[in-house]
């Protein structure tokens, strides 16, 4: 069974992250992209090194270098839980290459653990890219002994394994659960979102069930986060002290809880494996289908009605773009229920932040639209619609509303709780209406963009398009960077003309993009 993985796992992880198809492709205009891609992905781990670094600097500096092993480990394992729970189903129970595997004389553990192999190098590259740099500066403020360095590798390759199961656990059972429904992808987002609703909801009272902190209270700060960090997640602290301090106990015990975890994990997910994949292959159909009457609607229309139908035919879209809205509905909610001080102290900025309530709710929705990848989830089917007798607008038009139309309840019910909050009036209405309206529209507008810009149809699975595109990470910051450059905008031209600036700036290069954008020749996708 052992050589049976490592054949699987081998071929899972050829392609990680498309590597094999650029070493391959004889296509100088992939490898030009893929070298454009590098560069941005080298600016995005020195950016992630930056952070890291410097919260382990400011730490060490405040002499709380006890904690900075228990802070490392809770931040990598929130990283690989957020991203895990919603991949982890489509990931293990893919069926791109299910009818190739079935054939193969194979176990279904083997092909679970292979698929988790898979998963865990992934997550094992996102726990050192936080490890390195934050065990770079300890190691260079602190002089820890020659032990510290094999005992910090050896918690990097244990830190994934407990978050990376539990998201997989989730995954599977959701999975389960749907595929014996009528509508699938349906039941498996609601039920995906309800779980992380309910994981937001339960932790917001973390934040302020701590003591108030008195100068008395500082010295022992580090006994205060190591209890908080216990009680939030227990590994944590555990794997801290092993880092930090050398404990064998806390190493063991997670090895020991992973591993239990792992096998009770891989075992349900082997149990099931067959019998789920077939359920998500089934579609049910009627067989006294009559012919009625024929509907004729506008063209628009009808595209747009395929557009909702393809996207919520697939949970794995549905999941991952619904909670930017979600999460832009929640913010104004908070801002609503607890006003605008208890927010400001809630995400610890000294600074008076109501003026960037509007920036800060428009980048929230604006965290991956589905124009970003509304292209590319055409897939193999891609040649069928850029043959029909249709313009460019017309195709694009319709993804782009389906981005807007499935924005725009959560849009009015955010600003309805804005208006009951902060009560505007005259040019603050307008700029608590305008500024999210806007860094919205350049979201979906860009999504489309990135997305044209850096199309993917040879997808064997949803999983690989929606969480590991180039189009889905660009299109996904696109409106979160508008919200920074508008903060930033108002720092330097304070009042509601720094508001009108960023408005009419976005405004027009969100116009430029959609002309850009319907002037794009299909074809040549």
């Amino acid at each position: 069974m052992l050589r049976e993985v490592k054949l699987l796992a081998a071929l899972e992880l050829k392609n990680l992250f498309g590597l094999n198809t650029l070493r391959h492709t004889k296509d100088k205009g992939k490898k030009r992209m893929g070298v454009v891609l590098g560069v941005v992905w080298v600016m995005l781990i020195v950016m992630i090194f930056g952070y890291v670094g410097g919260l382990v600097w400011g730490l060490v500096t405040l002499g709380l270098e006890s904690i900075v092993g228990a802070y490392l480990a809770a931040i990598a394992s929130m990283i690989i839980f957020a991203f895990g729970i919603f991949k982890a189903g489509g990931t293990i129970f893919n069926l791109g290459n299910y009818d190739v595997l079935c054939s193969f004389p194979v176990r279904s553990s083997t092909i679970v653990v292979s698929r988790f192999a898979r998963m865990y190098a992934e997550d094992l590259l996102m726990t050192l890219l936080v490890l390195l740099p934050g065990g770079g500066v300890y190691a260079f403020l602190v002089r820890p002994g020659l032990l510290f360095y094999p005992v910090w590798i050896l918690v990097a390759l244990v830190i994934p394994l407990l978050p990376l199961s539990v998201a997989t656990l989730f995954g599977t059972a959701v999975t389960a659960l749907s595929s014996r429904m009528k509508h699938k992808a349906l039941v498996e987002s609601v039920l995906t979102i309800g779980f992380v609703l309910v994981i937001l909801v339960g932790t917001s009272g973390f934040g302020t069930a701590a003591p108030e902190l008195t100068p008395e209270m500082l010295q022992n700060v580090a006994g205060i986060v190591t209890e908080l960090l216990g009680k939030i997640y227990p590994p944590a602290a555990w794997l801290g002290e092993t880092m930090t301090g050398g404990s064998v106990v806390g190493f063991a015990l997670t090895a020991a809880v992973s591993a239990a975890v792992f096998a009770v994990v891989a075992a349900l997910a082997a149990k099931n494996f067959h019998a789920v994949c077939r359920r998500m292959n089934t579609t049910s159909a009627r067989h006294d289908y009559r012919m009625k009457k024929l509907n004729s609607s506008h063209l628009l229309l009808a595209l747009c009605r395929r557009e909702f139908k393809r996207y919520f035919a697939s949970g794995i879209y549905v999941t991952n773009t619904i909670m930017g809205p979600l999460m832009g509905t929640l913010l104004a909610g908070a801002v609503f229920f607890g006003g605008v001080d208890t927010l400001s102290e809630t995400m610890g900025l000294p600074i008076d932040i109501a003026p960037l309530i509007p920036f800060l709710v428009g980048g929230a929705f604006s965290i991956m639209p589905p124009s970003a990848v509304s292209v590319s989830m055409e897939g193999r089917n891609w040649w069928i619609v850029k043959t029909l007798p249709l313009s460019t607008k017309q195709i694009l038009d319709a993804k782009l509303l389906l981005s807007l139309g499935l924005i725009a309840p959560f849009y009015v019910a955010a600003e309805v709780l804005l208006m009951l909050a902060l009560k505007p009036v005259g040019l603050d209405l307008l700029r608590v209406i305008l500024v999210p309206g806007t860094i919205i529209l350049f979201a979906c507008t860009a999504g489309i963009s990135a997305n044209l810009l850096i199309p993917r149809f040879d997808w064997d699975s949803e999983v690989t398009i929606v969480k590991q595109s180039a189009s889905a990470g660009i299109g996904g910051f696109a409106g979160m960077l508008a919200a920074v450059a508008g903060g930033v905008t108002v720092a330097l031209v304070p009042g509601h003309l720094g508001c009108g600036v960023f408005c009419l700036a976005f405004l027009g290069v969100t116009a430029l993009l959609y002309l850009r954008n319907i002037r794009t020749d299909l074809r040549k996708l």
